[in-house]
């Protein structure tokens, strides 16, 4: 399974993107655009994140230096504002204003649940980070 952020607007502090499966728009992202994780393609792992206090997805770089560059790894998770959104994580829900994004547990469960679902399956996942 591939999932596509495609990230349209990078204004002031926030960065809004749209997520896609096969080509199908899913839900809206945010993330702080001075910590925004670089463009390119990562493998997605479920693993727990003490920020978080769950199993979220991880994205595992090809390139150490993302780490070094964050102290951590990429992660998706809920929330709604790129201000309490800390180094390399993208929040998902529905666009409300640029930086903003609403109902964050509606789009994060069915995104997660599919993730996991697929990964069960055998099949490898991955995430595509682009921009327009």
């Amino acid at each position: 399974m591939i999932i596509e952020i495609q990230r349209y607007r990078i204004h002031g502090a926030c960065c809004d993107s749209t997520l896609h499966i096969d080509g199908q728009h899913v839900c809206d992202c945010a993330e702080n655009a001075d910590y925004r994780i670089p463009t390119g393609l990562y493998d997605v792992e479920l693993l727990y994140s003490s920020e978080a206090h769950r199993k979220v997805p991880t994205l595992i770089p090809a390139d150490s230096s993302i780490l070094v560059k964050y102290g951590c790894l990429p992660i998706l998770k809920m929330g709604n504002g790129v201000h309490t959104n800390c180094k390399g994580q993208i929040i998902v829900g529905k666009y409300c204003i640029p930086g903003v994004v609403v109902r964050s547990r509606d789009a994060f469960m069915p995104l997660y649940n599919r993730i996991n679902n697929s990964m069960r399956r055998g099949n490898i996942v991955q995430l595509k980070i682009t921009e327009l």
